[in-house]
């Protein structure tokens, strides 16, 4: 008996766990992330059309910004890149690229990057961002 449970856990350890694959589908909706002092939160809306929206709560201070996303892989690692115009000018494009996998359906782990940057780092909470689907209330 524990020689058929000790090969039960070898073909669970090499199993081939795929993890759920970044789609502009499965992206799509409102994402949702609160710093760890609770000073900053942030609300990501994406849309299938490669559009989103993103609203920053920070001391009682609101910024929304709208722009465009595109998702591509380095080796076999999501990477989301936000393409907004600039606050000031709104003449100049500012890209930001990040990281990102899903821990399941409703939550990603995401982490700000370099465009030369092609491995994902030790996580830390400085880093590393959870965001949480948030889900629409039915109304009543």
């Amino acid at each position: 008996m524990k020689i058929l449970s000790f090969i039960l856990v070898i073909c669970l350890y090499f199993s081939n766990t795929k993890a759920q694959e970044i789609t502009y589908k499965s992206l799509a909706g409102k994402w949702e992330y609160e710093s760890p002092k609770k000073k900053t939160k942030v609300l990501y809306e994406f849309a299938i059309d490669k559009s989103f929206t993103s609203t920053t709560e920070h001391k009682e201070k609101e910024l929304v910004l709208k722009g465009t996303y595109q998702i591509d892989k380095i080796n076999e690692i999501d990477r989301l890149k936000l393409s907004t115009l600039s606050a000031e000018t709104q003449s100049k494009t500012i890209i930001n690229s990040y990281f990102i996998k899903f821990m399941n359906t409703d939550s990603l782990k995401v982490q700000i990057v370099t465009d030369k940057q092609e491995v994902w780092r030790s996580e830390n909470r400085r880093n590393t961002m959870i965001f949480v689907r948030k889900k629409e209330k039915p109304k009543e």
